[in-house]
């Protein structure tokens, strides 16, 4: 086995020929629709391959190998789907950005895929998991698990308050979309530092992957994920809070190397609102900890009692230091958008 990762289990195939291949068996439970992922895989695929071509770029992607019995999926007597993609040789992933050059390249090897679709019209790839995103709707699951949570679990009190009070963040984004100022774009809608291929002697990027959950969304979705994975060396279910902090060296390289991709081409009202997409992100994540927790863990595996509750005030701490530090990293995005760098 390759990786056992969070949602699929992924192998390395190795054949008598040189070519070597990635083989995941997809976890149907998640992704309910495996044909409709594999469809939104193959275009953004094939779109980038494109683009790549066009504008003399030498980026590699994983590509989707076609089956025996046609298409990209074989489902096996067990009712399991498998898929398997070509391998990049010579690359590595990382779990967490440990330095400023990770965090640039892996920040503009998401821009380039961003940049590669976004003449790909957001309505000709459906959503692989509905509402994934969507604040309102996590805002809504989250006030349902207040009142109807489990009764031995309202000692989580001071966190409830706490994301209840940040509620018209979900409101500023839904009203962002209504109004048309941010469009809707194909993007990542997954953007940890492990989903992006760095070269193993350079450390360069090469491409990102994972594209599962490649969909309708807006680039804050994406640059925002960034932040809030990037940006802090702590663990997602770190005890200790004062591990949890921003590193604005890692913030700045991020910046400039999302803006490298995406500078030249975004509109006005997505360069006013991308930083604000990190705070957007941290909340979502935050509700979905303490949500999961108030109903008993029954959707984030835990491996001790409270680690949901541990992951909400992770978010907590970061949303929090995000707002205090939110004017000085405002000041270094229009700095790169002014001077371009």
């Amino acid at each position: 086995m390759l990786h056992s990762g969070h949602i699929h289990d992924t192998y390395f195939v190795e054949t008598d020929a040189p070519a070597r291949y990635v083989l995941q068996r997809v976890n149907h439970r998640v992704f309910k629709q495996p044909e409709v992922v594999m469809d939104n895989i193959r275009q953004a695929t094939e779109h980038q391959l494109r683009y790549f071509a066009a504008n003399g770029l030498d980026t590699k992607v994983p590509e989707s190998v076609a089956v025996r019995a046609g298409g990209y999926l074989h489902q096996d007597a067990s009712g399991n789907f498998w898929r398997i993609f070509t391998y990049i040789p010579d690359t590595v992933s990382v779990e967490k950005a440990e330095t400023p050059e990770q965090a640039f390249e892996a920040a503009r090897m998401f821009g380039r895929f961003s940049a590669a679709l976004r003449d790909l019209p957001a309505s000709r790839l459906p959503e692989t998991i509905p509402g994934f995103h969507d604040a309102v709707r996590r805002r809504s699951a989250f006030a349902d698990a207040v009142a109807n949570g489990l009764p031995e679990r309202r000692a989580a009190a001071p966190e409830v308050a706490f994301f209840t009070a940040r509620s018209p963040i979900a409101d500023r984004l839904a009203g962002l979309l209504a109004r048309g100022e941010v469009p809707l774009r194909i993007v990542h809608n997954d953007t940890k530092i492990s989903n992006v291929l760095l070269d193993a002697a350079t450390g360069r990027g090469v491409c990102a992957i994972d594209l599962d959950t490649v969909m309708p969304g807006t680039l804050l979705y994406d640059f925002g994920d960034m932040m809030r994975t990037f940006l802090s060396p702590a663990s997602e279910d770190e005890t200790d809070l004062s591990q949890v902090r921003i590193r604005m060296d890692v913030f700045e390289a991020l910046a400039k190397g999302y803006w490298a991709e995406v500078g030249g081409w975004i509109t006005p009202a997505e360069r006013e609102n991308m930083l604000f997409g990190g705070q957007l992100m941290t909340y979502i994540m935050g509700i979905r900890f303490l949500t999961d927790f108030l109903q008993g863990d029954v959707y984030y595996k835990t491996r001790r009692p409270g680690q949901n509750l541990d992951r909400c005030r992770t978010q907590m701490r970061l949303l929090s230091l995000m707002e205090v530090q939110e004017k000085e990293m405002q000041a270094f995005w229009a700095k790169i958008a002014q001077n371009g760098s």
